[in-house]
């Protein structure tokens, strides 16, 4: 695997933790806060989740690299 995939792939990691953090406190906050504010955190955790596809799609496209270079 060559250093450019590799760093691909931790980025891409690092973005699906970040995410998966994010995502994960929001929704803790949200259960805890009165009905109002949980509209508000909306724009967040759609941002959220919308890194975390991106990432899993990289890190997908990435696998199949890697296993057509195994090949």
């Amino acid at each position: 695997m060559n250093e450019a995939n590799r760093a691909r792939i931790l980025t891409a990691t690092r973005e699906m933790a970040h995410a998966e953090s994010e995502l994960t406190r929001l929704l803790g906050e949200m259960r805890g806060g009165p009905r109002a504010e949980k509209t508000t955190v909306t724009t967040v955790v759609e941002l959220a989740l919308d890194n975390l596809k991106a990432a899993r799609v990289t890190v997908a496209e990435l696998e199949r690299l890697l296993a057509s270079d195994d090949e």
